[in-house]
């Protein structure tokens, strides 16, 4: 069932530069709060659990963008599909990591340059 929720991006070369030049991204998949993904977890704590999601969609990226949008579960664990492109209106938060960090800096919906400029330099 198509339903807003709250999901989680990890943003490759392509579609980071799809947010700089058109400043929106069209992604097919991401991940979110599911039912599923809730009841494979220990943890009931809604700031852990976004914290987890954070890691996990950004196991293998630099950048996470977190958008509120239309989306279906796929009954995979946490992983939803997108139902349309995702635009500014959409933006929740970016998260990016430099190479000698770990842990992923915060940006508000507003502050898409600062993200693209620490995105840039990785």
């Amino acid at each position: 069932m198509n339903q807003i929720m709250r999901v989680w991006i990890p943003l490759d070369e392509k579609s980071i530069a799809a947010l700089r030049a058109q400043n929106s991204i069209h992604a097919i998949e991401g991940f979110s709060l599911t039912q599923q993904w809730l009841a494979e977890c220990d943890e009931d704590d809604p700031e852990i659990l976004e914290d987890d999601l954070l890691y996990e969609s950004g196991a293998h990226s630099m950048a996470v963008i977190v958008v509120s949008v239309a989306a279906v579960e796929t009954g995979i664990s946490a992983t939803v599909q997108i139902q349309q492109p995702v635009s500014p209106q959409d933006v929740v938060a970016f998260f990016a990591r430099s190479s000698l960090d770990e842990d992923f800096s915060w940006f508000g919906p507003s502050e898409i340059h600062n993200f693209l400029e620490l995105v840039q330099r990785q």
